[in-house]
């Protein structure tokens, strides 16, 4: 895990249900801020107004629909209806079996990180390169996609004997953690996540932020408050 000088980056992102009572979604938003966690809300478009102003933009990303990422025109309107809804998100959730693709809509339409389970389409040519340890990629200029991995529970060791529990994230390096949720589930996968964040070791060698500053932390962003993590490098 990092120390002070060099800490490890940590996003986390929850799935929120589709139509989640707004006194449980404020319930969790809590909870993770009095657990210390920064935390990603991933939303429908339909719940994105609800769970922004709840949020903040800043902690919110658009979760996509399947059948949106396989088709230009739906994927155009969806990013379309976002605007008119005065949503200023600029992230989005893409996960799932489909590849990648149209991301230059994704450009046109400001969004400029897009977290993904594989890295699909082209191969080489990476605009930017990412720094070591961090799974994200640039093949279009202005868009970084950024590879989630889901938050796991703590071994058998690690429950018997917490103290030998390893970091998950090497100093300098990046996780994006998700962790979905449904109706069924309820508030367990949020849960997962606050243990999974427990579990990395001590507060100042590691630094937790939106999914949406991944690109301020890169360098890319236009405000210059952010060190630049290509720069530091």
């Amino acid at each position: 895990m990092g120390d002070g000088s060099n800490p490890a980056t940590v996003v986390m992102c929850c799935g929120i249900p589709r139509g989640l009572p707004s006194d449980t979604l404020s319930e969790w938003i809590e909870r993770s801020r009095q657990a210390g966690a920064c935390m990603t809300w991933v939303a429908e478009l339909a719940d994105l107004p609800r769970v922004s102003r709840s949020a903040g933009p800043d902690a919110v990303a658009l979760a996509l629909a399947p059948e949106s990422l396989c088709s230009r025109q739906l994927l155009r309107e969806a990013l379309a209806q976002l605007r008119a809804d005065g949503s200023q998100i600029d992230a989005v959730s893409a996960r799932g079996p489909l590849p990648l693709e149209h991301r230059d809509l994704f450009v046109s339409a400001g969004i400029r990180t897009v977290v993904v389970e594989e890295f699909t389409g082209p191969t080489k040519g990476s605009r930017r390169p990412a720094p070591a340890g961090w799974p994200c990629r640039s093949v279009v200029w202005g868009l970084w996609e950024v590879r989630a991995s889901a938050a796991t529970s703590a071994s058998l060791p690690e429950r018997l004997l917490p103290w030998r529990s390893r970091a998950c994230v090497p100093a300098g390096g990046l996780a994006v953690v998700y962790a979905d949720a449904t109706a069924e589930t309820g508030a367990a996968h949020l849960e997962r996540l606050l243990a999974w964040h427990r579990r990395q070791g001590k507060p100042d060698g590691v630094r937790g932020t939106e999914l949406a500053a991944i690109p301020s932390l890169l360098g890319g962003a236009p405000q210059g408050a952010t060190q630049s993590v290509l720069k530091a490098a």
